[in-house]
């Protein structure tokens, strides 16, 4: 089903209490079929699917976009700073998607690809 998430992979250093953080690598992924009837409808797919609904519900939405922007936002939900006592980074740093988006190839180099 089209989806969006953000996972932490951490690197800490020591033992018990005594450890420190040296890095947190955010990956984010986002999945689903993109199709323009069904990018703005949002989601409103309920289980027991009919053959409408089960081939929409894979389809990625504007608002799995919505949320995984907001999820590699600088700002918390409540649109606060992250304390800097506790080092948060909320910034995404690698992005996963099963498709390539449309004309991406056109962003690089075309004849290394």
């Amino acid at each position: 089903m089209g989806a969006a998430g953000v996972i932490n992979v951490c690197k800490n250093i020591g033992t018990g209490e005594n450890f420190h953080k040296i890095a947190t690598l955010r990956i984010a992924g986002l999945s689903g079929i993109y199709n323009s009837h069904h990018y703005s409808l949002g989601r409103f797919e309920m289980p027991p699917y009919n053959r409408g609904s089960l081939r929409s519900v894979y389809h990625i939405r504007h608002v799995d976009v919505q949320r995984l922007k907001a999820l590699g936002s600088t700002e918390s939900i409540n649109h606060q700073k992250p304390d800097a006592s506790t080092n948060v980074n909320r910034t995404i740093d690698i992005m996963v998607s099963h498709d390539w988006p449309r004309g991406i190839a056109h962003h690089g180099n075309t004849s290394q690809l």
